[in-house]
């Protein structure tokens, strides 16, 4: 008996084809978190031969973690760097996860609004908050953006509980070059510099 799955696929709706590919991203992510720490426990101890020891944003200072690079100070603004086994692939599962996630709240919204016992409270939540989430990827864009035109190959913000997030590919930041990254931030976004977060992944 020969299955049609492609045919199973278009009769699904696109709330189980988002939550089929949530799913999926899920796993994959699982995997290069088990692999990331795989590889993270074989390099625990070993340091660069030169010297360039990395910095884990979010560590303690006496964390195994907490090395600093020999240009940077831990008290720099956005010193911290870390390894991650493939830097395109984490930029790629970021942005896959931040797409998901504003998706879903967006449908849960447009669900409320095309409800029709949803009361007026609600359905002007949901309106606002969809609105809120176009004000919020229209500045994530544009600062990415800009933070593009400085020469790095890849960039991800993100602006959540109250913070602007930003990954820069990049395997050391000095307090110049993260701070003018943190006032590029707060003149597009409208943030204060005590809540931008910056780090360099590579």
């Amino acid at each position: 008996m020969k299955i049609d799955i492609w045919g199973k696929i278009k009769n699904m709706s696109m709330r189980t084809k988002r939550l089929v590919a949530l799913a999926v991203c899920l796993v994959l992510l699982a995997v290069a978190v088990v692999q990331n720490a795989s590889a993270d426990n074989a390099e625990a101890g070993s340091q660069d031969k030169n010297n360039n020891i990395n910095v884990s944003t979010g560590a303690g200072e006496n964390s195994e973690d907490a090395d600093v690079l020999p240009e940077n100070k831990p008290e720099d603004i956005g010193s911290g760097v870390i390894k991650v086994n493939d830097a395109k692939e984490y930029f790629a599962t970021v942005r896959l996860n931040k797409l998901n996630d504003r998706s879903n709240i967006e449908e849960s919204c447009n669900d409320i609004i095309e409800s029709e016992t949803a009361g007026e409270d609600s359905v002007a939540n949901a309106v606002a908050q969809i609105d809120s989430l176009k004000k919020v990827a229209k500045m994530e864009e544009s600062l990415e953006t800009n933070i593009l035109a400085r020469g790095y190959s890849d960039v991800f913000v993100i602006i959540e509980n109250e913070c602007v997030y930003i990954t820069v590919a990049a395997n050391s930041l000095d307090a110049n070059e993260a701070s003018a990254i943190a006032v590029s931030a707060c003149e597009i976004t409208g943030y204060a510099m005590d809540d931008v977060v910056l780090k360099g992944v590579y």
